[in-house]
């Protein structure tokens, strides 16, 4: 695939409004929201895009009748560095990983790639589950703040701000987010992943040491209660494979709607 330059990403963004699932990631990268790389298979007619936001994940989607899939994609996916083309990669239409189960099933073990299918959950919103749970929670006994930009750039994980947005001023103008400050520290934090339009996605870490103590639940309460202040509609996705971060969406109110294959790509060298 070749790099598409950024001056032409409307041509992605038009193909990526018929995903009919979350892909709010895709979004954040085509509109410019985070510094991200788009892939076209070919630059005057692109029919296939594969958009890579910076935590590594991945969208690959278009007209799957392109003969891109039938000659291209297997070197796509195998023989590049996956620092290139990112870790997961999710596909739309659903066709698609058809195509990608074939290479599964063919793939020579001398390849430099394994290629993993997993399970991707989309949940929605249910706003009277959430209201049972919120009126059993005193979020007043708890010190809650905004993510201001010393916390951007030094709470540390998988799951962080840093992660999701270039840098502290745009997460502070553009996204949001809490701290659960216990002895006198970040112990635990839910932000904004992406927001687009009336959509908030959530993203939470809480530090190892203050785990399984319930404050996961405490501070995205917060932020969902932000979301229910503005107008926003709380967003949360998971792998199957997460079951804390499964969990603590049931109990905060989601429920699974969507399940969707997507890919973890294993670099073996």
């Amino acid at each position: 695939m070749i790099r598409l330059p950024d001056t032409g990403y409307i041509q992605a963004i038009k193909e990526l409004r018929e995903v009919t699932f979350n892909s709010l990631f895709a979004r954040s990268v085509v509109e410019k929201h985070v510094d991200g790389k788009v892939f076209v298979d070919n630059l005057q007619d692109p029919r296939v895009f594969y958009v890579l936001h910076p935590y590594g994940m991945a969208l690959l989607y278009g007209d799957v009748s392109s003969t891109f899939f039938e000659s291209e994609l297997k070197d796509f996916l195998t023989r590049n560095k996956n620092i290139n083309i990112g870790k997961w990669v999710q596909v739309f239409p659903l066709d698609i990983s058809k195509i990608i189960d074939e290479i599964i099933a063919n793939l020579d073990p001398s390849e430099n790639t394994t290629i993993i299918k997993l399970k991707r959950i989309n949940f929605k919103f249910n706003l009277e589950r959430y209201r049972n749970f919120r009126d059993k929670l005193d979020l007043e006994k708890y010190f809650l703040c905004e993510i201001e930009k010393s916390v951007f750039n030094e709470f540390n994980g998988g799951v962080v701000p840093k992660n999701f947005w270039n840098n502290a001023k745009d997460f502070i103008s553009k996204g949001s987010g809490f701290s659960l400050i216990v002895d006198e520290h970040p112990a635990s934090i839910a932000f904004s992943s992406f927001v687009h339009e009336d959509m908030l996605e959530l993203g939470m870490e809480t530090k190892p040491g203050y785990r399984k103590k319930g404050y996961a639940s405490i501070v995205c309460a917060k932020l969902i209660d932000h979301c229910l202040e503005n107008g926003l509609e709380p967003i949360w996705a998971c792998s199957s494979a997460n079951d804390a971060s499964y969990e603590l969406a049931k109990k905060l109110g989601f429920e699974p709607a969507q399940h969707l294959p997507y890919y973890e790509l294993k670099n073996i060298n």
